[in-house]
Order: C-alpha cells, then structure tokens, then sequence
C-alpha cells in the first residue's frame, strides 16, 4: 500500500480476478480427483465415498474462502489484524457449530457436516467481504485506509465487542434451547 490507496483498491480487485480464475480450475481439478486424494489414506470403500462427497460439497465454498483470505489481508496488511481475526473465529468456529448443532438437531445426517464447512467458509467470505466495504476506516481515504486508525479502531472495537458480547450470549441461548 505505502498509502497508496488506489494500488490497494486495484491490488484487491487483480487478486480476486487472479484467484477466481485460480478457483475455477482448481474446483474442477480437486472435483475430478477427489476419490483419489481420499484413497491415499485409506482403502475402504465406504471412507473414500464419504471422504470424496465431503470435498465435493467443500469445494463449492472456495470462492467465498478467497473472499475472506484476500479481504482480510487487505484489512491486515492496513494494521487492522483484530477484526479479521474476529470475523475467522466467528465464522469458523460459531457460525459451522451452529450451523452443524441446528442442522443436526433437525436432519441427523452426516452431509450436515460436510455443509458446515461450506457454510464456514461461505460466512467468511461473506463478513470479510462486508467488514470491508461498510466499515467506517476504510470508508474514509478514497474508501479505502484509514490515515489516523487508532481512534476510529477503538471506537470499532468497543461497539463489535459489545456485538459479540450479546451475539455470544444469544447463540448460547439457541443452543441451550435445542433437544439434545
């Protein structure tokens, strides 16, 4: 960046066209091989028909998962290293646990968990991208970095911890009122 802010609009722009084609070809590749890759590790006709649904179904979500990988660099490499962060840990961690806990409470079958990577790497994807274009530091600078991050990071940081306070504590509650 060098605070050079239109080279960062235009880098971020160049990785997502570099990586979608990437993603493209690499989708078809993993696709096609998918039984094979799953037979390295083992033999059994039923781990390798398991093993190769689960990439099948995991490998649509990379799309998303360069979204949150390229976007939160960009947010990183700006010195905004909490909020990626944040948006990793709930994403993967809370967003697939509820996704996987309500999904198995209403369908018990294992394709449950296997979209709970998808949806993982989707909710990444989709709160990096968001986190990006609506928060308020990279609004200002030709909506892109914030030149004086320190206070606008804090204000930041005081409202999503009180977000994920409530968010935390409502999660906990839809889990508790689930049947077991």
């Amino acid at each position: 960046g060098a605070k050079n802010y239109e080279r960062v609009q235009q880098s971020i722009k160049e990785c997502i066209f570099l990586s979608t084609i990437l993603t493209v070809c690499s989708i078809a590749f993993i696709w096609l091989i998918a039984p094979w890759m799953v037979s390295r590790f083992n033999q059994d006709p039923g781990v390798i028909m398991h093993g190769t649904t689960m990439i099948r179904y995991a490998v649509f979500a990379m799309f998303f998962l360069n979204l949150s990988h390229i976007y939160n660099a960009a947010c990183r490499g700006a010195g905004n290293v909490k909020y990626p962060m944040i948006i990793a840990i709930i994403a993967q961690v809370f967003g697939k646990y509820l996704f996987v806990r309500i999904g198995l409470s209403l369908f018990f079958d294992v394709r449950v968990l296997y979209l709970g990577t998808a949806f993982g790497f989707t909710m990444a994807g989709i709160l990096a991208f968001l986190y990006f274009h609506t928060s308020k530091w990279t609004k200002e600078n030709n909506n892109s970095i914030l030149k004086d991050a320190n206070i606008d990071v804090i204000m930041i940081v005081k409202n999503i911890n009180s977000r994920i306070c409530f968010t935390t504590k409502f999660y906990c509650r839809i889990i508790n009122i689930l049947p077991q």
